[in-house]
């Protein structure tokens, strides 16, 4: 958090957002004056079976993160 922040107070808006949009591992490097990160991911469903239904639906997970 900031420096003698009392509580996470999320922000009117979010800017500069970072996609990445394949599975794999990636680097985020925070810039200078960043106290905080949103973080979303986003889980895809699952396949259906040949000749059956569909699979398991998908999930989603966020949070504001202290850096």
């Amino acid at each position: 958090m900031p420096p003698n922040a009392q509580t996470r107070v999320a922000p009117p808006k979010w800017a500069n957002y970072q996609a990445y949009l394949t599975a794999g591992t990636y680097t985020f490097i925070v810039p200078a004056n960043v106290y905080q990160v949103f973080g979303l991911v986003i889980g895809g469903g699952g396949n259906g079976a040949t000749g059956g239904g569909g699979g398991a639906g998908g999930n989603a997970g966020w949070g504001i993160i202290d850096v």
